[in-house]
Order: C-alpha cells, then structure tokens, then sequence
C-alpha cells in the first residue's frame, strides 16, 4: 500500500506537466488495473475496505503531488525543461518492453489496437491551442467561467484513465492551464471546487468503461493503452525544443530510461 500512496504522488506530479498523463505513470508502475477496479467497485456501490484504501492511498498521493509540487515543477519547466521532459521520456520509453512484450502473444487484432492508440494521441496533438488566461481572467469567478472550469475538469480527468492523454495538455487546448495551476498555488477553492467536480464526473465514467473493457477485452484494450503511451512521446518531444539543449535533454533521458528499466524488471507486470 505504501506503493500505491508513492504512485499517487507520482501521478500528481505528472498532471502538473504538460504532454505528461497521470494514467501512463499508474500503468507504468502496475497499478492501472487494480486502481480501475476499485474505482468501477465503488461507483457500482461494490465497496471493501481493500478499495478504499488503494483509492484513499492513491488520491491523498496525488493531492500531495499537485499542492506540494506545483511550484517545483512550474520552475524545473522554465529552467531545466530539457532534462525535466527528457526524464519524463526516459520512464516512459523504458517501460514499453514490459507492456509490448506480452502482446506478442496475442492475434493481430491487438497490433491494430495498439495502432489504433497510438494514432489517437497523435492525432489529438494535432488540435492543439496555445491559450492562456492572462491577468483578471486567472481569478475570474463567473458562472460561465466555472461551468467551462467544470468541463475542462472532465474532459482533464481522461488522463487519470488514459495512459498517454494528459490532463495538463488538455486543459491548455481548452485554455485553462494558466488558471488551474494559478488555483492550485493561490489555493482558490471556488475554481478547484468547480475543476474538481468536473475531474470526479470524468473518472466516474471513465473508470467504469475502462473497467468494463479490461474486464471483457484485456487483451486488446491493454493494447490499446500500450499504443496511447507511446503515442505520448512524440507529444512530449513537441511540447520542449528538445534541439536547441541536446546533450542535457538525451542524458536526462538515457539515465530515466535505464532507471525505468531496472524498476521494471524488479518488480512484477499487472
């Protein structure tokens, strides 16, 4: 349980950094599935005492990642941002193996869903906006800007389900990053309230299909996931010029990578 609370921090941590999803740093680290069924568990009114903890664990983790770190990681992003996104492509790249190697195993159907995946996120990229709040908007409290907060929250809480879909990207598509994170620092509980309503909508329905797919189709949805999270490289490689600071991008990278490896191969596949 201590891993799964080390999980929750990682994954707040995550969602602070765009191109980065939370849901890649679960299904990294072996927790994705187990954390969607207990998720499914308790929205169907199937509660355990063994659910609430890993969820309990889980969500005080990430409100320690998101509150205790979002200064850190707003100043790694704008001093080191070639060895803060080449660490992030390090862990992902490195975990790859372990999630494409059974895989092998299958039919061809789950080539075409890992295909399918990967094609997803590539081609969400591909709308993305470069919005931001600016000045009176960061701490605007209408309606009509908290009911938009709301929805960026659901369409944000994708990537608490979705390995390779990040909540941080999302919510700058949308044009609610600069806000989110200026609540976050500010502590502004009436624009986290309305963010979060929305973010605990989107895990509602998304935990439940999720888990209905995993339950049915493993095999090919867990395809489908391994293609999302690596789709979510080239994501990241775009969100920093990667280019103009090589060396210290490809250093920070090769050291994740075999981190992520050595972590990967002491510790058992979901």
């Amino acid at each position: 349980m201590v891993q799964a609370f080390a999980v929750g921090i990682v994954m707040g941590i995550s969602n602070l950094v765009p191109g980065v999803s939370a849901a890649t740093m679960a299904f990294l680290l072996g927790i994705y599935a187990r954390l969607m069924l207990a998720l499914s568990n308790l929205f169907m009114g199937r509660i355990s005492k063994k659910d609430l903890l890993l969820i309990a664990l889980v969500a005080g983790g990430i409100l320690i990642g998101l509150t205790g770190f979002a200064g850190l990681i707003s100043r790694l992003l704008a001093l080191f941002p070639h060895a803060t996104y080449g660490t992030f492509c390090g862990l992902i790249i490195g975990g790859i193996p372990r999630f494409v190697k059974p895989l092998g195993r299958g039919n061809s159907k789950v080539v075409i869903w890992l295909l399918v995946g990967l094609g997803a996120v590539l081609l969400f990229s591909l709308v993305e906006a470069s919005p931001s709040d600016e000045g009176a908007e960061l701490l605007d409290r209408s309606v009509g800007k908290l009911a938009y907060d709301m929805a960026a929250g659901f369409f944000g809480a994708a990537s608490l389900i979705l390995p390779g879909l990040s909540g941080a990207l999302v919510l700058l598509i949308m044009g609610v990053y600069e806000r989110a994170l200026n609540a976050i620092s500010e502590f502004d509980l009436v624009i986290l309230a309305f963010l979060g309503a929305g973010i605990i909508a989107g895990i509602v329905v998304m935990s439940l299909v999720m888990k209905k797919l995993l339950s049915n189709h493993r095999m090919n949805t867990t395809a489908f996931l391994t293609g999302l999270m690596i789709g979510s490289i080239p994501l990241l490689l775009k969100r920093v010029a990667f280019t103009e600071n090589l060396p210290v991008f490809l250093i920070a990278l090769i050291v994740a990578t075999i981190l992520s490896l050595a972590l990967f191969k002491l510790s058992p596949a979901e």
